[in-house]
């Protein structure tokens, strides 16, 4: 995490908007891209640990 790029942090982004755009998105996003449901669950651990 100490080294993200643009364009890595842009996917963060676009997933991120995918998810919230769904109500069922973590189902849709399994299909979808395992790799990018890898990236949420970072994400909202890292949150997890900033709260």
């Amino acid at each position: 995490y100490s080294s993200s790029t643009l364009s890595s942090q842009t996917s963060q982004i676009q997933c991120i908007n995918y998810i919230l755009s769904h109500m069922n998105g973590f189902k849709i996003f399994q299909r979808h891209s395992l790799s990018c449901e890898a990236l949420i669950m970072g994400i909202m651990e890292k949150f997890r640990k900033a709260r």
